[in-house]
Formats: structure tokens, C-alpha cells, sequence
């Protein structure tokens, strides 16, 4: 039971900032095992982008910066509450989770994005013990705790009906974002003192609110009402009151 706990807390913390993958684009000459992209995705891929390296795309694209995935929101105890998923669901998810933990990391990183498919696939493994009900409730949880930047998910910028030039300005963004995290990765990896998390959660803020200025009016609407109820999540001054 304890190596039970330990590997759920891995999978809990397993997307932290020493996440190491690097922004090098491949080839896609083979089809990596794993969730890919959803049909329909060539209407958005332009010229020269393969599945794997469109930025934005399912947000698997090889590189460092990660939107926050579902399974790992439903490990927070605000999130578990407001699901009502209890002990033995958790267990449940737990298992799952650790089926398809991403491994074989490498100071090579993730060339072909495997590893974010494989965070996807414990996404998909955790929907698979939700009810509907629970999985649309996650799902606007998901898009509250991450903002507009889930317009660089590829079914919600379909969803928004993002333009060419709003896709090539959100990229532009994750792109940047990438880099950021990519030089805190690279501290990390050299031993180097760390400017703090709040590096990336500033940066994070900053590339919402630059994607907020992207939207229309009509889009950002879209995106609050996709969020469904306001969802508060808690603190950590609240986890210690």
C-alpha cells in the first residue's frame, strides 16, 4: 500500500518544471504508440507540420511547456471534492495513472513528444472511471485552471474557431512559454539556483493575458461559458487553515 502511495504522489508531481524535452522537431517518418491527434486535424495543420511538431496541437508538441492535464487536477483534493470521487475511486484512478506513468526519460528529452501522449493517455484512462457527469464537470475545471491558453488545445480552438493568424500568434506565445521553462529545465539539469516557481506561474499569467488580447469578444465569452460554474480552487493558505 505505501508503494502504492508513493507512485500516486509520483504521478501527481512527475509534471514538474525539471520536465526535460527539448523543441527540436522530427520527422514524423513512424507513428509513436500513444493517443494522437483527433480526425479532422488537417484542417488546421499547415504546410511543413507534421503531428507531432504543430505547436498548439493537442499541446503534445515536443518541448517543455505543458498545459495542465486533467488527471493530474483530479489527484488536487479541491477537484476530488467537488467530483466526489472518494477513496476507493481515487485507488482506481491511482492505478490507472501509474499504467501509463510516463517513463524512459532521457536528458535527451521528448524529440517526438511520446511523453505528453503518454500524459494524454492517463488523461483518457481517468475519463474511462468517471461518470459523464464527472468528466464534463473535469472538463470545465480544466479550462478555468488554465486559462485561454487551452486555446492551443487543438478541439478547443476548433471549438473557438480560431483564425490562421490567431493560431500562428497562440504559437507564437507557446513557443515563448517553451522557452522559458526550457531555460528553468536547464538550471535545474546544471544544478543552477532556480529564480523560484514563480518564474514560470508569472510567465504562465503573462502569456493568458496576451492570448486574452488575441480572442475576439465573442471568444472569450465562448471560452467563460465553456468553463461552465466558476470552480474555486483552493489555496495553499487554505490548506494549512
Amino acid at each position: 500500500m505505501k508503494k502504492f502511495w508513493i507512485g500516486l504522489l509520483a504521478c501527481a508531481t512527475f509534471v514538474a518544471p525539471g520536465f526535460t524535452a527539448t523543441f527540436e522537431p522530427e520527422p514524423d517518418d513512424e507513428k509513436p504508440s500513444g493517443r494522437m491527434q483527433e480526425q479532422g486535424e488537417a484542417d488546421r495543420r499547415r504546410p511543413g507540420q507534421t503531428n507531432t511538431n504543430r505547436p498548439g496541437a493537442r499541446n503534445n508538441m515536443p518541448g517543455f511547456f505543458m498545459l495542465t492535464y486533467k488527471s493530474q487536477l483530479v489527484l488536487r483534493q479541491d477537484v476530488r471534492d467537488e467530483l466526489k470521487i472518494d477513496r476507493e475511486m481515487l485507488m482506481q484512478i491511482g492505478r490507472a495513472m501509474m499504467e501509463h506513468m510516463p517513463r524512459d526519460m532521457k536528458p535527451s528529452g521528448d524529440p517526438k513528444g511520446q511523453i505528453k501522449r503518454q500524459f494524454l493517455n492517463q488523461d483518457d484512462a481517468v475519463d474511462k472511471l468517471l461518470t459523464k457527469e464527472q468528466r464534463d464537470r473535469l472538463h470545465q475545471i480544466w479550462i478555468q485552471f488554465n486559462g485561454s491558453l487551452v486555446a492551443s488545445d487543438f478541439n478547443t480552438g476548433k471549438a473557438l474557431q480560431l483564425t490562421p493568424a490567431q493560431q500562428d500568434q497562440i504559437d507564437t506565445i507557446i513557443k515563448d512559454l517553451d522557452k522559458i521553462a526550457k531555460a528553468e529545465a536547464d538550471k535545474r539539469a546544471s544544478g543552477q539556483p532556480l529564480n523560484g516557481e514563480n518564474t514560470m506561474v508569472k510567465a504562465r499569467e503573462e502569456a493568458k493575458a496576451k492570448v486574452d488580447k488575441i480572442l475576439s469578444d465573442s471568444q472569450r465569452a465562448a471560452l467563460e461559458q465553456m468553463g461552465g460554474e466558476k470552480f474555486k480552487f483552493m489555496t495553499t493558505q487554505d490548506r494549512v487553515r
